[in-house]
């Protein structure tokens, strides 16, 4: 494929390490599918290649926070694959959703919207169409825990977490709190980006895959799972 990396950035827009434009309106006005060239993984070659063979072995519960690729890998590797994805962006979420259902895939993909109010690229908060209010800052709290309210309600154990959203450090917390039965997480970028390394007083990574962290986590008996779940939202209530 040719590169228009220089071409892309000149009109302000990002350009990914695998060539992945972020922006549909440059994919349509490129002339590519717009949906085709947009999920596609953006993993590292090593972490993609351990993933992919993961995948078409696992047969099991996924849950990812951050959507894409990723999440069109999950569900072609194996037939027996269900997936949770949480996505901060409910444009990019309903596209994906609507790309897997043209796909035929849809039926195992369970879509998650973590509403942390408007969204900019890759999902960050977007501050410039809306403040940060005590509403908005209830809902950056329960990002990330908010598949593990809907887990415990129907009672689903996910077998493997991938971290490559936003609030990866709240993710990985969630995950090791939550989780009732052992459970795999691979955490991407973990490798150069230090402040996620502030996990490791909880858990050091069983191994490193490319630029990803591979974490094997065992459940406890952890008295803060309730209490959490109780009581995390009332940390941003002044009343």
């Amino acid at each position: 494929m040719v590169c228009y990396c220089d071409l892309i950035r000149s009109l302000g827009y990002e350009w990914d390490d695998c060539f992945v434009a972020t922006s549909p309106a440059v994919l349509e006005w490129m002339g590519f599918d717009g949906d085709g060239l947009m999920f596609q993984l953006t993993l590292d070659p090593p972490t993609a290649d351990w993933l992919r063979g993961f995948y078409s072995d696992l047969s099991g519960v996924i849950l990812e926070y951050g959507s894409g690729g990723s999440s069109v890998l999950a569900l072609k590797a194996n037939v027996k694959n269900q997936l949770y994805s949480c996505e901060t962006d409910s444009l990019w979420l309903a596209r994906l959703s609507s790309f897997l259902t043209e796909e035929g895939l849809s039926a195992r993909f369970h879509p998650l919207h973590c509403d942390v109010g408007p969204t900019k690229e890759w999902g960050y908060p977007d501050f410039d169409q809306a403040d940060f209010t005590h509403d908005r800052g209830t809902q950056f709290l329960m990002a990330a825990w908010k598949p593990w309210i809907m887990f415990k309600d129907q009672k689903i154990n996910p077998e493997f977490v991938l971290i490559d959203g936003r609030w990866r450090v709240p993710s990985f917390l969630a995950a090791v709190i939550n989780c009732q039965a052992p459970i795999k997480i691979l955490f991407d970028d973990y490798l150069e980006r230090k402040q996620y390394h502030v996990v490791e007083s909880i858990q050091v990574p069983s191994r490193m895959i490319g630029r990803a962290a591979l974490f094997e986590i065992e459940p406890k008996n952890n008295p803060t799972r309730e209490f959490l779940a109780d009581y995390l939202p009332l940390f941003l209530k002044p009343d």
